[in-house]
């Protein structure tokens, strides 16, 4: 493998190279065809280098498999902590009530009234440690969480779903990568796209990863035989369901 096709297989550089193909696309599109055209390449050097893609690809389903357990139990944790901080609400304005029980009944002093802040101004005027300073300093922990919950599980959303949506043994099958970028730019495109234009993009695409030489019509036809092997063709739909869960189709 050259070092220019080595480069090239950063997700960074594809963006670059190959934004003016698909920046008609919708974003999630955009980045679902990005992700693909990654593992496509991916693949193919994978190949180009005699390593094992079915193991690759087996490891990375496990880690996907990980986040997702680990996204998973975050879920669990956050309805837990939301149940902590109704819990805590319930009890804050108790909090005086519970140190005046930890003053002998002889040392009370009558301004000392349950709820007020005399309670713990009695504490500190002593020295003595407040008596739920744990439970004090508990609640703005609780928060803390709840906030770092909140984001943790939003970065993770996207990611346990599969760190490896785009499988490059699918894509490297015959007109199997020709036909999911063909119908992305056909159902995900901002505006209507003509059949010519996509092939030709797809074309120019697919040129860029491997070198390989197409014309539009080659895609054309492609895409035509996927569509006739029903088994291969719902490999690919499922590939691309994966990729744009939530793009509004144009279809």
């Amino acid at each position: 493998m050259n070092e220019h096709s080595s480069d090239r297989t950063k997700p960074s550089n594809l963006r670059e190279d190959l934004s003016p193909y698909l920046t008609a696309l919708l974003p999630n599109a955009y980045n679902a065809a990005l992700q693909i055209c990654f593992s496509y390449q991916l693949g193919h050097e994978l190949r180009e280098e005699h390593q094992n893609v079915e193991h690759v690809i087996r490891s990375l389903k496990e880690d996907t498999q990980e986040i997702t357990q680990a996204w998973k139990r975050l879920k669990q944790l956050r309805s837990h902590v939301h149940k902590l901080e109704r819990l805590l609400d319930a009890i804050v304005p108790q909090f005086g009530d519970i140190r005046a029980r930890h003053i002998p009944a002889a040392e009370k002093p009558v301004e000392i009234i349950p709820g007020r802040d005399p309670v713990l101004r009695y504490f500190r005027q002593r020295g003595i440690p407040d008596p739920i300073d744990d439970l004090v300093n508990f609640c703005p922990m609780v928060r803390r969480m709840s906030g770092w919950l909140e984001q943790e599980i939003e970065f993770l959303k996207g990611k346990h779903e599969t760190l490896w949506e785009a499988d490059p043994v699918l894509f490297h099958r015959n007109g199997a990568a020709e036909y999911i970028l063909e119908q992305i730019f056909t159902r995900y495109s901002q505006q209507r796209i003509k059949k010519q234009e996509i092939y030709e993009r797809v074309r120019a695409i697919l040129t860029y990863l491997d070198g390989g030489g197409r014309s539009p019509h080659a895609v054309r036809m492609a895409t035509a035989r996927v569509k006739r092997d029903l088994s291969l063709r719902d490999q690919c739909e499922q590939s691309i369901a994966r990729s744009c869960p939530k793009t509004p189709s144009r279809n």
